[in-house]
């Protein structure tokens, strides 16, 4: 996946994972993580997309049962200021997936590259 180029690099970013939801890819020239659902999409690096997988993973866990999927009143805490999500469990499911499987994929290509 091509992305443009804002810095002195071009940004060939690697799929970590695809859906009709969004997707989450990894540039290796900038470092950065790129994700997006729905209508946004965030630059992150390790540490932040670690740390908003860990969120929605919780938040997602705590709704996963309600009967009401796709009733979108759930306030997510944003990665940034002043910034938050407003989600339905069916959304944090989506997002989830996204990022566990596209995370499960960067350290299995890891463990890859160190045999």
């Amino acid at each position: 996946m091509t992305m443009p180029s804002s810095e002195n690099h071009s940004h060939e970013a690697s799929i970590l994972h695809s859906s009709d939801n969004g997707f989450l890819v990894y540039c290796p020239g900038c470092d950065r993580f790129k994700l997006a659902f729905g209508t946004f999409w965030l630059s992150q690096d390790i540490t932040e997309i670690r740390s908003l997988a860990a969120l929605i993973n919780r938040y997602n866990h705590h709704y996963f049962r309600r009967a009401k999927r796709t009733r979108r009143d759930i306030f997510v805490d944003g990665p940034h200021p002043d910034f938050g999500l407003l989600m339905s469990p069916r959304d944090l499911e989506q997002l989830n997936h996204i990022l566990q499987t596209g995370l499960l994929v960067l350290e299995a290509g890891g463990r890859v590259r160190l045999q």
